[in-house]
C-alpha cells in the first residue's frame, strides 16, 4: 500500500508538515534534530506545534492499569531500542524536573513561526543533553510565569492539546501530520516521511534517506537475515507483508515467524 497514490503528484502543491512535540518525550527531541532537513529538501517549513503528550495518554488509556503497565514498559523497550540502534545519547529526565518542562512548553505557546521553532530546539538541547549547565531560559520562564499572558499561553497549550486528540486522532509524540491528513507517528517514521515527501512532489532529490545518526551499515545480501514477526490478526502485519519484496536486494532470506500477539498483551 502506498499512501503517496492518495496525494496529487505535482510539483508545484506545496505540503504543509505538521509537528506535534512534547519537551518531556526524548523520541520528540531526536525527531526535532532532522525534521527540519528533511522539509527543507521540498522547500517546506514545518510547523512547530507543542502539546501535552501525558493529558492525550490520560483521555486514551481505558484499559485496566495492569495492561497500562505493560504498554507503558513495552513503549520504553522500544524507545531504547531505538536510541541504541541510532547510537544516540541522552539523559533521563528526572520527576522534579517536569514542572519546569511544562512552564517551557506554555512559554512556547506564546511564541510563533520562527521564533517558536528555533527557542523549542534550544530548549530540547538543553533538556535532554545538555542539562547540567541548568536550565536555559529558566529566569525568563520564570518571569514570563508571572505576567499576564502567562494564563493566556496556557489555554493556548491546551487547546492545541484538544485539536491534536480530537481533530487530528494523535495519540502519542512525536507526530507528523502532512496536508492534514498523512499522519506518521514515531521516531523510527522519518525515512517514510522523506520517501512520501519525494513521491507526492515529484523531488528530483535523490539523495539517500535521512537517518537520524549516520552510520556504517553493511548491506551485503550475503551477511544479513531478515525474521518476519508477524500475526495473521493484525492488518498491520499484512501490510508489513505487502512491502517485504523489498528487502530482497539487502537481505540473504527471510524466514517467517508467526506469534500469538494477543498472548503478549495477556
Amino acid at each position: 500500500y502506498d499512501r503517496s497514490c492518495s496525494v496529487a503528484n505535482d510539483c508545484n502543491i506545496m505540503a504543509s508538515v505538521e509537528f506535534y512535540f512534547d519537551l518531556a518525550c526524548p523520541e520528540s527531541f531526536m525527531i526535532s534534530t532532522a525534521i527540519n532537513d528533511i522539509c527543507a529538501k521540498h522547500q517546506i517549513t514545518p510547523c512547530w506545534t507543542p502539546y501535552l503528550n501525558e493529558e492525550i495518554k490520560l483521555a486514551s488509556y481505558t484499559t485496566s492499569t495492569a495492561k497500562q503497565r505493560y504498554k507503558k514498559r513495552m513503549l520504553l523497550f522500544h524507545a531504547q531500542r531505538i536510541i541504541r540502534n541510532n547510537d544516540a545519547f541522552y539523559r533521563t529526565l528526572h520527576k522534579s524536573d517536569i514542572p519546569l518542562v511544562r512552564d517551557e512548553m506554555i512559554y512556547l505557546c506564546s511564541l510563533s513561526g520562527n521564533t517558536l521553532m528555533q527557542t523549542a530546539k534550544k530548549l530540547f538541547q538543553n533538556i535532554w543533553i545538555d542539562h547540567d549547565n541548568g536550565h536555559y531560559l529558566c529566569d525568563v520562564v520564570q518571569r514570563f510565569k508571572q505576567s499576564g499572558e502567562y494564563m493566556a499561553a496556557y489555554r493556548a497549550l491546551q487547546e492545541n492539546t484538544k485539536r491534536a486528540y480530537d481533530s487530528r486522532s494523535i495519540y502519542k509524540t512525536p507526530s507528523v501530520l502532512i496536508d492534514g491528513k498523512e499522519l506518521f507517528v514515531g521516531v523510527d517514521r522519518l525515512s517514510n516521511i522523506e520517501h512520501f515527501l519525494m513521491n507526492t512532489r515529484s523531488a528530483l532529490n535523490t539523495s539517500p534517506l535521512h537517518r537520524l545518526c549516520a552510520q556504517s551499515v553493511s548491506l551485503n545480501a550475503g551477511d544479513n537475515k531478515l525474521e518476519f514477526w508477524f500475526d495473521f490478526s493484525s492488518p498491520w502485519a499484512y501490510l508489513a507483508y505487502c512491502r517485504l519484496h523489498e528487502m530482497r536486494g539487502f537481505v540473504r532470506n527471510i524466514e517467517f515467524r508467526p506469534i500469538l500477539l494477543g498472548a503478549l498483551f495477556r
